[in-house]
């Protein structure tokens, strides 16, 4: 299921996510305050018991927090920082949804998947 999962982040095709369920804005009002914002915080040891991942990908900074077979996708404005989607991933579903973002849904920009390097002090492990 990993690879499956490493193989989608990094196609050529730009996926298509339909409706975000909600904004970023409500997003950001019911979450961690530093969560919308990248460079955040340093990773949690409870994110760092997943793969946070992080890169950089067209216009966005892409953060990747790992599960076995689920994935979560926060991207970030470059320019700005701030975040512009959050995107769940299910590997056995095999799809990929909007959690927060426009409403219409959001673009991902084609990460290579080999980019995405660890955040976490110790690698991720």
């Amino acid at each position: 299921m990993l690879f499956s999962l490493l193989v989608g982040c990094g196609s050529t095709a730009v996926p298509t996510t339909g409706a975000c369920s909600t904004t970023v804005a409500d997003y950001c009002a019911s979450h961690t305050p530093g969560i919308c914002i990248w460079p955040g915080p340093a990773p949690s040891p409870a994110e760092c018991a997943h793969t946070f991942r992080s890169t950089s990908c067209g216009a966005y900074d892409a953060v990747l927090l790992q599960g076995v077979d689920t994935g979560t996708y926060h991207y970030y404005e470059r320019a700005s920082g701030a975040l512009a989607a959050v995107i769940d991933y299910s590997a056995v579903l095999g799809k990929r949804t909007c959690e927060a973002g426009p409403g219409q849904g959001f673009a991902e920009p084609a990460c290579d998947a080999s980019s995405f390097v660890s955040s976490c002090s110790d690698g991720g492990s």
